[in-house]
């Protein structure tokens, strides 16, 4: 018969009756691995009242504090001291000024022929964009029939709060295709971003 802790527990504390003592006392007699879960469970009860026959926290501050008393030099003993030799605040400098002059010569070669172009598209262009909520239990089938009529392409989403970025064509009236999705039964919020 399998014992789960709670019975070997009431065992090793004495709370069961005989005859469930005896039972599992002759299973731990057949039983090493159980002979071993006890032996650990007694050994651990017995640490547990080991450190509640500590002494308290204060008594402990209290020697704490008197040591410390005892070992404090007295005022003289510090005006003695040799003073301390700071020889890293010269090579801190000196690290200091070899990396400002590194970037400072970084900073100024700038190269005139740079070819810097936006990823996000060219700057002159300008593209019309809706954010949509769809209903929550909408298909992403279901939302692309919807979006079809319109042009509209899903670029981005769905967000963590289930907002998707759409992009028209350029020529599209934007107000009409936010007022036309925000009629929809499928779509619960647009908005411009």
């Amino acid at each position: 018969m399998k014992y789960d802790d709670e019975h070997l527990l009431l065992y090793l504390n004495g709370k069961l009756d005989s005859d469930q003592q005896k039972c599992i006392q002759e299973e731990i007699a057949r039983d090493i691995d159980l002979a071993n879960e006890v032996s650990l469970m007694r050994a651990i009860k017995q640490g547990w009242q080991r450190d509640e026959k500590m002494p308290s926290a204060e008594l402990g501050l209290a020697r704490l504090k008197r040591d410390i008393a005892q070992t404090t030099p007295p005022s003289d003993s510090l005006s003695q001291r040799q003073p301390i030799k700071r020889f890293w605040k010269p090579l801190a400098l000196a690290a200091c000024l070899v990396v400002t002059l590194q970037t400072s010569v970084v900073i100024f070669q700038s190269t005139t022929n740079s070819q810097w172009s936006l990823l996000s598209g060219t700057p002159g262009a300008t593209q019309s964009h809706l954010q949509i909520v769809p209903e929550p239990n909408i298909t992403l089938v279901e939302l692309e029939a919807l979006l079809r009529p319109f042009g509209a392409e899903i670029i981005a989403g769905p967000g963590a709060l289930g907002i998707y970025m759409l992009q028209l064509p350029q020529d599209s009236d934007i107000d009409s295709v936010k007022q036309q999705l925000s009629e929809s039964d499928l779509i619960e919020e647009v908005n411009r971003p």
